[in-house]
């Protein structure tokens, strides 16, 4: 990582949040609890804010999360393609009430519509960190990247926020393609059960029954 290149990209996030009328929160803390459930970070285009988990030590992980939730802001700055469908379908506002609630309806096409959104954010935030010269190892981004678009899979089974995020673990991430960001979203069952057991305490899978698919 170039410390002195990424200290300039966040000071640009800074003027383009304000030239955007978009509120920035970064946090000196290593997660954002959000309604019981932890998070790095996220963009809301409705209150145009951004939230960001970010340490004051700086470190790859951190400055690869809000790399790429900036790239969430630059999709709803640009109305790019796969950001608008998901919008105009209000798929990602669908499928969180779906995860939230016991409502029984078929998520698959809001499920893709997600997957497709953040792939999407994942390949802008590939394309900024190699315009900007950041010195992020691009491959293992990738790699991470799919990791957490696979998850949204896990998530259809499931129901329930991780514990712990796919990309914290070698046995998940490492299995994943280094070239290019996922457009398909299929996993075999020894995969999902490999998420299952790391990105789940063991009492959220006692409490949830994890491996009984929906």
């Amino acid at each position: 990582m170039k410390k002195s290149n990424v200290l300039k990209f966040i000071e640009q996030l800074k003027k383009d949040c304000k030239s955007n009328q978009v509120g920035l929160f970064l946090y000196d803390q290593k997660f954002i609890m959000d309604d019981g459930d932890k998070f790095g970070g996220w963009f809301c285009p409705v209150k145009k804010e951004l939230h960001c988990s970010f340490p004051s030590k700086l470190s790859t992980k951190y400055v690869e999360l809000l790399i790429h939730e900036s790239c969430h802001m630059d999709q709803f700055i640009n109305q790019t393609p796969k950001w608008v469908i998901e919008q105009n379908n209000e798929s990602l506002s669908v499928f969180w009430d779906w995860l939230k609630s016991d409502k029984k309806f078929n998520i698959d096409k809001h499920l893709k519509n997600v997957q497709l959104m953040e792939a999407e954010c994942e390949q802008l935030s590939i394309q900024k960190i190699v315009d900007l010269e950041l010195g992020i190892n691009t491959s293992q981004y990738i790699q991470k990247a799919n990791s957490y678009l696979l998850f949204y899979s896990v998530l259809k089974e499931t129901k329930k926020w991780c514990d712990y995020p796919p990309y914290r673990f070698k046995e998940i991430w490492q299995q994943m393609p280094s070239d290019k960001i996922l457009q398909k979203f299929s996993m075999s069952t020894e995969l999902k059960d490999l998420y299952k057991s790391k990105c789940y305490k063991k009492r959220t899978i006692k409490d949830s029954n994890l491996y009984k698919t929906s």
